[in-house]
């Protein structure tokens, strides 16, 4: 199978035909495997901090790790270079990794040095400049899979500063077929500038705490991209009768109203092998006749399949029953799953908002309420909570509590951990760059969003010599 599958499913399976009501319906979209000889190539442009405060272990170890990514890549993926301080130098191209090409980005990497402060913006925009190019330097067209990964440790102090004038820069200049990934360093960079970078970018943000995590935040982020077999995913959402109308999409997508409570489309970004995606939409079914089958909406799913170079389509609708007395009152488990999920999203990110208004306990406590309404969920469904994705999500909130213990620990972890998880929840991808070496060996360590492909990048990435 090369092909996305897609499926729907309705909360419940029955509303009463003299009752208004509003439930949840889910789009589910589930991506094919991916082997190695199928995996297109991809152009890869590193955007690297040299200011002053990365001087260092963090220059070496970053150094080391671009060493890692240039093992990884075969004769036909591009990489270039761009590193700046006050200044952004294009160091190299983009370049095919031939032996001659790896050596050209080693001598590079090698000859960085710490300089003075952070013009982030600057680099950035040089990194984006060079992967729009509509040729490369040996004379071939782009590779298909095209992404921006961006590294920094501090805030910006050059060039464009403020977060939203950096956000609006990247918002009109990259484009939809780019994605944008991005590594924040330490306890003093802007995780929320960053965050909202990469998801302009449809990339994911990576907190690296311990400097020593640099290599499996990158393996992640490189796993990833080295399994893409969808691209600029679209799917439609319609309601298909009059007396049904959506109330509310449940994502942080970009989203276009065609029809407002009719007629949606969501940009979904790229897909990687094995990964899931799920929209939670929420109807409002009013009255109506007896039935055996209603319609109520139709999603129609439209991508680029990277794997057989062709544009696809596939279509499912969501049905349910109205009877004159509901006989039926069972729930559908994975839409309930979907709604825990991002139910767990939605409270990090509220209890984030108290922390950075220095309630911190107040914080605590709401976590600590959902925690005790999802494990009731949980056993409702007769879900295990140590497996899968209920391990996952009360793992999450676990770490969240810890990150709020004091300011300090907030200042220096929690709020980086957090702004992590809700990315992660709501995208569905995985992020996490502290994953010890050790526990890749087993599934149950390894996230629920975390596909093969990235499993074996970090695993490689632990055996690998400096």
């Amino acid at each position: 199978m090369t092909s996305i599958t897609v499926s729907s499913a309705p909360e419940y399976g029955q509303v009463c035909a003299d009752d208004t009501s509003t439930l949840f319906v889910n789009c589910h979209l589930q991506a094919p495997n991916c082997d190695d000889d199928q995996r297109k190539p991809i152009d890869l442009v590193v955007v690297l901090d040299r200011s002053g405060s990365m001087s260092g272990k963090k220059l070496s170890l970053c150094k080391k790790t671009m060493d890692f990514l240039a093992q990884q890549l075969s004769v036909h993926d591009r990489v270039a270079l761009v590193t700046y301080d006050s200044d952004v130098t294009t160091d190299l191209r983009l370049t095919k990794m031939t032996p001659e090409g790896k050596r050209k980005f080693d001598k590079h990497v090698k000859a960085i040095q710490g300089g003075s402060c952070t013009n982030l913006s600057g680099g950035l925009m040089a990194g984006i400049q060079e992967i729009q190019q509509s040729d490369r330097i040996d004379g071939g067209e782009p590779n298909p899979v095209q992404s921006v990964l961006l590294l920094t440790d501090g805030l910006a102090n050059e060039g464009v500063k403020s977060r939203d004038g950096i956000v609006n820069l990247v918002e009109g200049t990259l484009g939809t077929n780019i994605s944008l990934f991005t590594f924040g360093y330490g306890s003093d960079h802007d995780n929320q500038l960053l965050r909202q970078l990469s998801d302009l970018g449809r990339g994911s943000y990576y907190f690296i705490q311990n400097v020593d995590s640099v290599t499996s935040a990158f393996a992640d982020c490189l796993g990833g991209l080295l399994s893409v077999v969808a691209q600029s995913i679209k799917v439609s959402c319609i309601s298909v009768s009059q007396n049904v109308i959506i109330k509310q999409i449940k994502t942080k997508r970009p989203m276009n109203v065609v029809t407002p409570g009719q007629y949606y489309e969501i940009e979904m970004g790229d897909l990687y092998a094995e990964e899931v995606r799920d929209i939670l939409v929420q109807v409002e079914v009013q009255q109506s006749s007896v039935v055996d089958s209603q319609q109520l909406v139709q999603f129609i799913v439209r991508y680029a399949n990277v794997l057989t170079s062709t544009l696809e389509s596939k279509s499912t609708g969501v049905a349910i029953s109205r009877p004159q007395k509901v006989t039926d009152k069972s729930i559908n488990v994975m839409v309930a799953k979907q709604k825990h999920r991002i139910e767990a999203a939605e409270t990090i990110e509220l209890a984030q908002g108290l922390a950075n208004r220095g309630q911190l306990s107040e914080g605590q406590a709401m976590i600590t309420r959902f925690i005790k309404t999802l494990k009731s969920e949980f056993n409702a469904f007769n879900l295990d909570s140590r497996s899968n994705q209920e391990k996952e999500l009360l793992d999450g909130l676990y770490d969240c509590i810890r990150g709020m213990t004091n300011q300090r620990t907030y200042q220096e972890r929690g709020q980086y951990r957090m702004t992590s998880h809700v990315q992660s929840h709501q995208g569905q991808r995985s992020n996490d760059a502290e994953i010890s070496f050790n526990s890749l060996a087993t599934t149950a360590s390894t996230s629920t969003y975390r596909n093969s492909r990235k499993t074996q990048m970090m695993s490689t990435a632990s055996t690998f010599h400096y």
